[in-house]
């Protein structure tokens, strides 16, 4: 059974690989075969059979006929090109319904009449080809379309002035060399990939309708001398200017990050890919519930109060965003529970002080759900209010951050920059709700004075200093309200569970209600803040399947019942460690919590348990330090400030310590060329380069020989292989300097990597940056961001829990202390990679590890890379296991009880928490249907087994007892 499984595991390892690979349309499959979940489990479980196409971009039917071979073994053909076929020059086949072969775009003789009227269609909707505009400039007089697709791009004409197809093959070079009609390539495979061509920008920019010349001058003081058009398209869309009142150039970027890369000008993005059919700002629709004639209401009310409350010619204002929506929660009610401190206290006497919704269409006046004697206003409201405003504080909820930043016009953000001081503050009340700190970075742009202020203190430390270059500070957790304790005896016999949406929920509420048939439980949903309340208070039990330390937790406990939670490091602090109704994960949740309930139904136990939780809340939320918190941030004391920092980091890049570049290279001789010119490029003066080759059979070690730096470097010969972590620790045992950076041998470094680097090291062991991810040509790939930020775009905060399942760390972005470096230089044998142990030592036994949201260098993705080779090895299996393994016998006596737990239960299950959480619904689904309990018990089975037996009796077809 642990053999199947294993295999199992391994082929859901291999879906999702494909599943992302860009081959299989969700949407597409979707809406051609009207199959509305788990589509690509349908393909490649059954569609395939039935001769379905994953995507435009593969054709089923024309693999299996191209290649009797696969056809003739029942191999799904897409399952059998992705692992094979490549590799083997096999081609994907094509769709019937675009005739555009993946990855290449090579157009086969099959499809050629469908494929030419479909283009014909698309391109004419497209609206990138200028008939008129072709007939004179080309002297094309009939059949202008049909001229250009099938003899105008081989002789290099253009469609229209809207699109270059020059410049299209100079960026991609590929389609060029594969004869590739470059119209034809955006519209059916480019524009998809995000993929950009261009025109002139200055020509492009001076004609849209949404660059306004007198009110760009005017807004940034552009001179007469200077041509404002080409400004803006050479350098003020960097400064992140907007070219009118009517585009936000902030707004425009951050409705499409995911696939808008750094370089692009958003105007000239919006004119090329999107003027014909969107609109540069999506209308927001009015909130459920809402009529026009309430809204209309809400602010002819929000109208007369601020007249009442607050005088025009107020100068200092401090403003709490709250949701454009009347709910409740514990962050609405967290926000006016701090608002009103501020109210009350001396060191803000000279401000006034607002509630007021984020920018939106929809508002309200007050808050209805619970007690607040504040009345709220709309954002809009403030600039046209306040005519002598000179100071102004906003705090923004977290979550709300990119929803303020969009929703400025260009006129705000101008009347923001030319107060005598605007202050921006992140109330982060749910770190996994962070703007990733790039997006920060575009608001400390605009407002320099950026602070983030955090509701729990696990999160408020020196790594979200780092990460997000602002000071941080501890507010606390509050609110106004005053609970009612109701003891074990007069509880009745009632369990609560969250609304929130988990995996395991319905198994741990299924084995609850089976083994406890006359326990009533209710789920906390439709219902009003005031019923909330009595219904805790009647309540004994209650499951939060959210974050964890959260309401639903600690407004139980005050209520005198026994919440249990999954721990969650974000959030929990070690107050909350060895509590029996806390759990390392959602098995250990499933498999314990009856158990819990039973030994805790009697008295004694239900009361000492919650009189500790309530003792642990006093300390932790204690409403004397929360009050004396927020009046240290309106005296400028922070927990975490940036000056200390500023001043080392200044001192520290004017002594340019050296920096030891450390490189492994093996048969690299494809891309080594590149990777050497950009080291050579870098600004940062101080380096020293040391390559240690693995017995390269190419010419790689002539490339090193005939590369000639102006800086100290040496070559360093293995005798026989030592594999790729023996490879680099080689390098690394030879460096001379303060600081170590590992470079693999076919990526591209960014100019200021090093000094990027370095200025955000700080006390820390370890730091490592963005990728921009790029393909063998060297063109950006449409995903960006790689997997080796783990949730850092979402937390910056790195423990030995985020670490175990597997490395988010690339060995490539880093920059290392180098005295910690070689103290734990001495890698086990049975660690799969090097950059994994660094950065493991780094936050068990170091100084910890920090993120910085800034692209380090152009990480290449091709069909020889080591992560990819080793992941699709035989023995990976087996090797991550006793990585996993040696992990925990490492570093036991630095982690957590619960991190230990849940690594062994990793280890038992190899990643039952990564398989559960991503493919358990789907497979169960597939497989189970309604017979979950069978899923359950094999699941609990194989959880109980033991590493020996796991890793040892299964590696020799037999199992210890």
């Amino acid at each position: 059974m642990i053999v199947q499984f294993l295999k199992r595991i391994h082929r859901w390892n291999q879906y999702k690989k494909i599943s992302s690979s860009g081959l299989f349309d969700q949407e597409f499959y979707r809406k051609e075969y009207k199959i509305d979940h788990n589509e690509f489990f349908h393909y490649m479980e059954v569609g395939w059979k039935k001769g379905y196409d994953p995507s435009e971009m593969f054709s089923t039917d024309q693999y299996l006929n191209a290649y009797p071979d696969v056809k003739k073994a029942g191999i799904n053909p897409l399952y059998h090109y992705y692992f094979h076929g490549r590799k083997e020059g096999r081609t994907s086949g094509v769709s019937p319904l675009l005739g555009i072969v993946y990855e290449t775009g090579i157009p086969t003789q099959e499809s050629r009449p469908l494929r030419y009227s479909l283009l014909k269609l698309q391109i004419k909707k497209s609206g990138l080809f200028d008939a008129a505009w072709y007939e004179r400039q080309y002297g094309i007089s009939e059949k202008p379309l049909q001229h250009y697709l099938e003899t105008g791009y081989k002789q290099g004409y253009e469609p229209s002035e809207d699109f270059s197809g020059a410049e299209y093959i100079a960026r991609y070079p590929q389609v060029g060399l594969a004869g590739i009609n470059p119209l034809a390539h955006y519209l059916c495979l480019g524009k998809k990939a995000g993929l950009f061509y261009g025109v002139d920008p200055v020509k492009k920019i001076r004609h849209s309708k949404y660059f306004d010349e007198c009110w760009y001058r005017d807004a940034y003081h552009i001179p007469d001398s200077v041509d404002a058009a080409e400004h803006f398209a050479r350098k003020g869309w960097k400064l992140w200017y907007h070219p009118s009142a009517s585009f936000s150039t902030i707004q425009y970027f951050l409705e499409r990050f995911h696939y808008l890369h750094d370089e692009k000008n958003p105007l000239m993005h919006y004119e090329l890919t999107h003027r014909r059919n969107d609109l540069p700002f999506s209308e927001e629709p009015l909130a459920e519930g809402l009529t026009k004639k309430v809204l209309e209401e809400y602010i002819a009310v929000q109208n007369k109060s601020i007249v009442e409350q607050y005088a025009r010619d107020t100068k200092k204002l401090i403003v709490y965003l709250v949701p454009e929506r009347d709910s409740v929660g514990g962050g609405v009610m967290s926000i006016c529970s701090i608002a009103q401190v501020t109210a009350s206290i001396d060191e803000t006497k000279d401000f006034s002080v607002m509630l007021a919704t984020v920018p939106s269409v929809n508002t309200f006046p007050k808050c209805t759900n619970f007690k607040s004697s504040m009345d709220v206003f709309r954002f809009e409201q403030i600039p046209n209010y306040f005519i002598e405003l000179e100071e102004i504080i906003i705090h923004v909820p977290e979550i709300f951050v990119v929803r303020f930043m969009e929703r400025l016009t260009p006129n705000e953000w101008l009347w923001l920059q030319h107060l005598k001081r605007t202050r921006i503050n992140i109330m982060n009340q749910n770190m996994l709700y962070m703007p990733r700190p790039c997006i920060v970075d575009i608001l400390r742009s605009n407002i320099p004075d950026v602070t983030i202020t955090c509701a729990h203190k696990q999160y408020t430390t020196a790594q979200l200093r780092t990460s997000y270059n602002v000071p941080v500070h501890l507010f606390g957790a509050s609110n106004l309200v005053r609970y009612s304790y109701v003891p074990y005896k007069k509880k009745e016999n009632l369990l609560l569970y969250s609304p929130d949406e988990a995996d395991f929920k319905p198994y741990v509420l299924k084995k609850i209600q089976d083994e406890f048939p006359h326990l009533k439980m209710k789920e906390i949903r439709d219902i009003s803040y005031r019923e909330y309340l009595k219904l805790i208070a009647r309540a004994k039990w209650m499951i939060t399947f959210g974050e964890g330390i959260d309401g639903y937790f600690l407004e139980s406990v005050r209520s005198g019942a026994i919440p249990f939670a999954v721990q969650n490091p974000t959030f929990f602090s070690d107050a909350f460690d060895n509590l029996e109704n806390v759990y390392a994960s959602y098995n250990d949740m499933l498999l314990h919590i009856t158990d819990d309930i039973r030994r805790l139904s009697k008295a004694s136990r239900f009361s000492a348990l919650n009189d500790k939780l309530r003792e642990i809340d006093a300390q932790e939320y204690d409403d004397q330090t929360y009050e004396k918190n927020i009046r240290k941030y309106y005296r400028n004391e922070y927990t975490f400030p940036m000056e200390p920092v500023l001043k080392a980091r200044a001192a520290r890049m004017a002594a340019k310590p050296l920096i030891s570049i450390c490189m492994a290279t093996y048969n690299g001789a494809k891309y080594l060329k590149k990777q050497l010119e950009s080291i050579a490029a870098l600004t940062y003066p101080n380096i020293e380069l040391i390559v240690s080759d693995d017995g390269s059979t190419d010419s790689t070690l002539k490339l090193l020989q005939d590369f000639k730096p102006n800086f100290p470097y040496q070559i360093l010969r293995n005798s026989g292989r030592h594999g790729v972590v023996g490879n680099f620790l080689s390098a690394i045992s030879r460096a001379r300097g303060k600081y170590i950076a590992m470079a693999d041998q076919d990526d591209i470094w960014e100019p200021r990597k090093l000094e990027i680097l370095l200025d955000r090291i700080d006390d820390f062991d370890l730091v490592h940056g963005r990728v921009k991810v790029i393909d063998k040509y060297g063109n950006l790939h449409p995903m960006e961001y790689m997997h080796n930020t783990y949730e850092a775009d979402k937390t910056c905060l790195y423990r030995p829990i985020h670490f175990i399942e597997e490395n988010p760390i690339l060995g490539c972005t880093t920059l290392m202390q180098a005295d910690f470096a070689k103290r734990v230089l001495s890698v086990p044998s049975n660690f799969i990679y090097h950059d994994w142990w660094f950065a493991l030592s780094a936050i068990c036994i170091g100084n910890g590890v920090c993120y910085v949201d800034t692209p380090v260098i152009k990480y290449r993705q091709h069909n020889n890379n080591t992560a990819k080779t080793t992941f699709e090895s035989k023995t990976f299996v087996f090797k991550k296991m006793k990585t996993l393994q040696l992990i925990e016998q490492t570093f036991k006596y630095s982690m957590k009880h619960y991190e230990i737990k849940l690594l062994q239960s990793w280890v038992y299950y190899y990643g039952l928490t990564r398989f559960s959480m991503v493919y358990f619904p789907a497979y169960v689904n597939e497989y189970y249907g309604a017979n979950r309990a069978a899923l359950t018990r094999e699941s609990l089975s194989l959880f109980r087994q033991t590493i020996d037996g796991l890793l040892e009796g299964e590696r020799h077809g037999t199992r210890k007892s």
